[in-house]
């Protein structure tokens, strides 16, 4: 059963940055794309990524999307720590 779950959690994971892969080059200023995994918002110069434990903003696309990826798959916390 566990591992149904941790198979049904990775979908959802995988589902998550599909989409945001998708939508991030059509993000106009202050759209938000919000998914099991995390919300990311684009603003005047930004992007910010969210989830319920912290907040951390990027300047450029593809260290914004590489940063999402490597959360999936490492642990939201540790990629936070590489980051500070």
């Amino acid at each position: 059963m566990q591992q149904q779950m941790d198979l049904f959690n990775m979908l959802l994971e995988v589902k998550s940055i599909d989409k945001i892969r998708d939508q991030i080059d059509r993000m106009a200023i202050f759209d938000t794309i919000e998914t099991q995994l995390c919300t990311v918002e684009k603003t005047n110069r930004f992007w910010v990524v969210k989830t319920s434990d912290f907040e951390q903003t990027f300047q450029d696309k593809k260290e914004c999307l590489a940063f999402i990826e490597r959360g999936s798959v490492c642990g939201w916390d540790f990629v936070y720590e590489l980051q500070q």
